[in-house]
């Protein structure tokens, strides 16, 4: 489908804004004609508003944009996430962009945020109020322990594309969601080596620090992410991935040597688990160790009854697209990533 060109959005046509003034109460103020714009915190009764906005919802909610949003505010419930963690750009009553943040133990944050739905404000203006809006949940989110922002977006969203660029965020990649139905078997492929396994432990933690951070080496897969999170914070948010279950860590090992690490997360609203990371370390590449652990990752799957298998890999991963592939696993989506740091 063609895309509408953003110099042609309806956005487009509008009157020059004046500037736009931050005050000391966290919010800022666009200089204009009345009724005022302001961007600023939400408030307890929009919080719901400004939810259907950032799953982009409408005055006509989709019947499956009203589930994200039921469900979003389900596991918000079960996390203790506060959705009051929101800025808007309010309009008199109302909210014509929204952004908030959710933070988990490890430091890192995924920021929500939406595109503009009103025509009377040309791009320019909400570009203008977007970036304010980003950098004040950005500094919110900093400002309450964070380290680590991520913010993903459709990449077929051009016009959310291009407000984000200019931003403090940097485009890193575009993830590919893959998914697997577990209820097709697989045959363990036939390998020459002997792997032994060790579960994660408060004993083997050190060991998984370790490994996980020489699996990195060279990867094909967001390889910018190296060093620039501490491996205590990666661990810690490989655990909020899902349910966290020691016994579906495995470092695999060859004569005493580590030589991969599989972590699979069961999920908490879906009957289905997540293949939160795999990795196979530099020196023990191209000997057929993917295969196996992804053929463990099924069989688990499977003997845990569970539906299916999910996972992101990035796109310039392509070995690791073409193992994934070859499993059966099949593409749902895509989300172009962009992260910040502090």
């Amino acid at each position: 489908m063609a895309k509408q060109p953003l110099d042609d959005h309806p956005l487009s046509p509008a009157p020059v804004v004046q500037k736009v003034v931050v005050s000391n109460l966290e919010s800022a103020q666009l200089v204009d004609k009345k009724p005022s714009l302001q961007i600023r915190s939400v408030k307890p009764v929009e919080i719901e508003k400004a939810l259907h906005l950032l799953f982009n919802s409408g005055p006509g909610h989709s019947q499956r944009q009203m589930e994200q949003v039921r469900l979003f505010k389900k596991l918000a419930k079960q996390e203790n996430y506060d959705l009051t963690r929101q800025k808007i750009v309010a309009h008199g009553n109302d909210i014509l962009q929204a952004a908030c943040f959710v933070p988990n133990d490890s430091g890192t944050a995924f920021i929500f945020s939406s595109k503009p739905t009103d025509e009377f404000l040309s791009f320019d203006q909400h570009d203008q109020l977007y970036h304010t809006m980003l950098s004040e949940i950005s500094r919110w989110a900093f400002n309450s322990g964070m380290k680590f922002l991520q913010l993903l977006i459709d990449p077929q969203d051009a016009i959310h594309t291009k407000l984000i660029q200019g931003s403090d965020f940097n485009e890193l990649t575009d993830l590919i969601y893959l998914y697997r139905l577990s209820r097709s078997a697989v045959t363990m492929p036939e390998v020459e080596t002997r792997y032994d396994i060790i579960n994660y432990s408060d004993a083997s933690h050190p060991i998984f620090k370790e490994v996980i951070a020489n699996t990195y080496q060279d990867s094909l897969d967001c390889p910018e992410l190296e060093n620039m999170r501490d491996m205590e914070d990666v661990i810690t948010s490989h655990k909020a991935a899902g349910h966290f279950d020691p016994s579906l860590w495995k470092i695999f090992t060859v004569d005493g040597t580590p030589a991969a690490v599989l972590i699979l997360s069961p999920l908490k609203n879906n009957p289905s688990v997540e293949l939160t990371y795999m990795g196979v370390c530099k020196e023990f590449r191209g000997k057929g160790l993917g295969r196996h652990l992804l053929c463990e990752t099924i069989q688990a799957t499977r003997n845990a009854g569970l539906e299916g298998i999910s996972l992101a890999v990035d796109c310039r991963n392509k070995p690791a697209m073409d193992l994934y592939t070859f499993f059966g696993f099949r593409e749902i989506f895509q989300r172009k990533v962009f992260i910040q740091t502090k």
